[in-house]
This record gives structure tokens, sequence and C-alpha cells, in this order.
């Protein structure tokens, strides 16, 4: 059987244990096997948080890394970009006032889908958290592709574009 495998390193913790998250894409979803196996908490990446203004929570630790490879005002996202083990993961309000403790603003971006958007409006209702969904290649835009993450949209396009839609993403949040 063909199992490929991608190893996330999501940093090291307070304790000095290095958290790891392995995703097996060909695995089928409800199968004997898991597609994912982590030593990680709940919320991924949450060892290598940097003050800001805003910080985002995605559903995936693959969005965490293609984010991170992006910046915003000359200082790159890594840091503020952070993952829930799955959207219906809820974080605690523990954890976000840790969270808010880094950052003063915090954005959920989840998949455009029904769990994404429910979770979504749920956080919203219960954090003030603000939603950033890509909806059709565009955060709350629709057009006619397939793409309802910011994987998707990397895959899709260039690093430019990518670029824009998080600098323009982030200049109708702020403005």
């Amino acid at each position: 059987m063909y199992d490929p495998c991608y190893g996330y390193y999501i940093g090291r913790n307070k304790d000095g244990i290095d958290e790891w998250k392995f995703y097996f894409p060909k695995r089928p979803k409800h199968g004997k096997l898991p597609r994912f196996i982590s030593n990680s908490s709940n919320i991924q990446g949450i060892c290598l948080l940097k003050k800001s203004n805003f910080g985002i929570i995605t559903k995936s630790y693959k969005d965490v890394v293609a984010l991170s490879r992006f910046s915003l005002e000359g200082e790159n996202l890594r840091g503020k970009v952070v993952a829930t083990s799955a959207e219906s993961v809820f974080i605690s309000k523990k954890q976000v006032e840790y969270l808010h403790s880094f950052w003063e603003t915090i954005i959920i971006n989840y998949d455009y889908d029904k769990a994404g958007l429910k979770n979504m409006a749920i956080l919203r209702r219960r954090y003030g958290f603000t939603p950033a969904y890509i909806k059709d290649g565009d955060w709350r835009i629709n057009t006619k592709s397939k793409i309802k993450d910011f994987t998707d949209f990397l895959i899709r396009n260039t690093d430019n574009e990518c670029q824009n839609l998080i600098t323009n993403t982030y200049y109708k949040i702020f403005n």
C-alpha cells in the first residue's frame, strides 16, 4: 500500500518537548489507520507565538506553514498563525486569554464549508474573533474555482498573488 506521510514540526513546548504532527493523505477518512498523529496540544504552533496587533487561527497546520511563508508590513507571519487540531476542536477561554496576551485581534480562518462556517460563527459569538474565509479563491469574494482554504489558493496561484490576497484581506479587516 502506498502510504505517504507529511511531518510538520510544530516547535518545542514549554516543557522542552518537541511537538510534531504527521499527516497521511492517502488513508481513508474513516479507515482503520489514523490520518493524523500528533503529540501536540490542540493549538499547534502556540510555542512559536510573537507579539502582534493580530494573529490568525487556522484549521490545519499546513495552512500555518503556508501562511508563514508570507509577510505583512515588512514582518513575516511566522509566530502570528496557529492551528487547532481540527475545525471541530474549540479552544478554551484560558487559551484565548493566552493568545490575547500576544495578539490584540484574533482572526479565525477555517474552510468555506458547512463545518468551517458554523464553527467560525460560534467562535465569533463566543470570543469576538474576526472571521476571514476563502470562498472560491478570494477571501469573502465569490469566483468560480474550488478553492476553500489558503493552501488550495497557494497551490493554484503565484507567491505574488498570495501576498496580494493576504495584504488586501488585512486592509479590509483593519481599515
